[in-house]
């Protein structure tokens, strides 16, 4: 828990990133704006995030989601699963396969 009087942490860097014009992506048609990429996970999400694309990094990859205006406050980490779930998990080991002789 962060003391009250420190406020919320917000990487100045994260901020810089948002206000850069930067170069749309993708297909012409649609311009949709860049992606910001962090891997801080405890940043606390500002209202100047609401509707931005944020990647986030699981420690493995950067998992990418839409800010909403319910998120405002929350932590970039709580959206994003950083481990694995379910039957990936589980999943048996494939066999190789023998090399026969020649």
């Amino acid at each position: 828990m962060r003391s009250p009087w420190k406020g919320p942490f917000i990487d100045p860097r994260l901020n810089r990133n948002l206000f850069i014009s930067r170069p749309p992506y993708g297909d012409k048609k649609r311009r949709q704006p860049a992606v910001i990429h962090t891997h801080l996970r405890g940043t606390t999400i500002p209202p100047s995030f609401v509707n931005n694309r944020i990647a986030v990094h699981t420690g493995n990859v950067f998992r990418s989601f839409v800010c909403r205006r319910f998120m405002i406050g929350h932590r970039f980490g709580e959206f994003i699963v950083s481990k694995k779930l379910g039957k990936i998990i589980h999943l048996k080991k494939k066999k190789k396969k023998k090399k026969g002789k020649k």
